[in-house]
Formats: structure tokens, sequence, C-alpha cells
């Protein structure tokens, strides 16, 4: 007598195509977080910004008796680095790595400073053209050996 065994075996890992999802998050878009702001009547970045312009804030205190009272709470130092830390994004993009991309070699240029350094005459030359870029006429470095002037 021979025992049989059957195998069932599944094409995918997982849940077959068209299987209903459950549990998870749902996802929300920043339009229905904007949305939802509207309804409520609030506006988030505003607050934000007014908590840092403050050094106080008026806040409702609800006693155990349940009695109501106004309370001047201090914001603190911390929470309003922790507000400028959020709220950057918003004034101050991020800044990209952009990467090179070609097909032809790269050069790069480089400049020995010690060379213009040793030549008194050449960065004398160096320091009249940085200065006229400027626009300013007063030199900033004097040449090697030749002495300060008081003023």
């Amino acid at each position: 007598m021979s025992k049989q065994k059957t195998v069932t075996l599944k094409a995918l890992p997982g849940f077959q195509p068209g299987h209903a999802r459950y549990g998870g998050r749902t996802k929300r878009t920043a339009a229905q977080a904007r949305s939802l702001a509207d309804e409520l009547g609030v506006d988030p970045l505003a607050y934000l910004l007014n908590l840092l312009a403050v050094d106080c804030t008026e806040e409702l205190e609800v006693t155990a008796e349940g009695a109501e009272r106004r309370v001047k709470v201090p914001v603190s130092r911390d929470l309003k680095i922790d507000i400028c830390k959020s709220l950057a994004g918003f004034f101050y993009p991020k800044l990209n790595s952009t990467a090179v991309s070609s097909d032809a070699p790269l050069a790069v240029a480089t400049f020995d400073l010690n060379r213009l350094l040793e030549n008194p005459e050449v960065l004398a030359a160096a320091q009249d053209l940085a200065l006229k870029i400027s626009g300013s006429s007063e030199p900033l470095l004097l040449p090697p050996g030749e002495p300060e002037e008081s003023a």
C-alpha cells in the first residue's frame, strides 16, 4: 500500500492579486491637511511663528475641581530652537548635491599660492589687481621688507 501526498503550490508569496487590503496606515496628502486646518480655522505656520515672537503665551488651565483659569507659560529657548529647525525648510530651500555627468574628461584648475608669495613683484601685481576688482584703494598686504605706515 503506497501513501500519496498532495502538495499545493502558490504562484507568488503573499496575497493573491485582487485581495482586499485591511489595516495599515491611510495616507493623507498636504491638500487634505490644509483643508482640515481651514475647517478648524487654524494656521499652524502662523501659530509657530507667533511662538517665536513672544516670550510667554497665555493658556487655559483646568483645575481638579473643574474651574478654568488663564495662566502665562514661558516659551523656552529650546522650544524656540526646535520651532526654528522645523520652519527652516519653509524659508530656506535644502541644497541638493549636483552630480557632474559628462562623457568628456573634466579639467581641474590648481593654483600654487606659495609661488605667488615668493615673488614680491608678482604679489604686488596680484594685490593691485584684486584691489581694482573689489573697488578698494588701500592695500591689505604689504610686500615683504616694506615697513608699515603709522596712521
